[in-house]
């Protein structure tokens, strides 16, 4: 079988349409294609549609199809609910990493006068610039310390020890 992501995608789309209910397969496009049903038992294999199955054997035919939350997520892009659910956000606030950037500006061994400059250069960035650079400073960090995913992995271990 040869994939045809146009059709499986309308076959979703028709689903989707007829969303909760299940549709009488010889209504979906691309019925008389010659893969068809096999098509439908890839969808249904990925979990994006459920089936009813009639008759035996190697090939038997799926009826009934109906679109599963994870087919509708899956056309509209974004994940669905599951995505909004399983997201956990880490916000700093550019007042907290600004004033993590000075406190460490204040402790390093840079001149007095190159840490004025540094320091007036933090307060005027704006709190994108500050995100940046603190993905960045983290990202050198982590391939920098010695140690890092060692000291990670005791971390998830404590985490998986208190949660389960």
């Amino acid at each position: 079988m040869e994939m045809n992501r146009a059709l499986q995608r309308q076959i979703l789309e028709a689903l989707r349409d007829a969303y909760p209910e299940a549709v009488n397969e010889f209504r979906l496009p691309g019925r008389r294609e010659k893969d068809f049903q096999a098509h439908l038992h890839y969808l249904w294999e990925h979990k994006l549609i459920t089936i009813k199955s009639h008759g035996s054997g190697r090939r038997p035919q799926l009826r009934s199809p109906r679109i599963t939350a994870l087919g509708l997520d899956l056309l509209e892009g974004d994940g669905g609910i599951a995505a909004i659910i399983e997201t956990t956000t880490v916000r700093y606030h550019a007042t907290e990493i600004r004033a993590l950037f000075i406190e460490k500006i204040a402790a390093s061994d840079l001149s007095e006068q190159e840490k004025q400059t540094l320091r007036h250069a933090v307060q005027s960035m704006s709190a994108d610039a500050l995100r940046q650079a603190m993905v960045e400073l983290s990202g050198q960090a982590l391939d920098r310390t010695p140690g890092t995913f060692r000291q990670l992995a005791n971390v998830c271990r404590e985490d998986i020890r208190q949660h389960g």
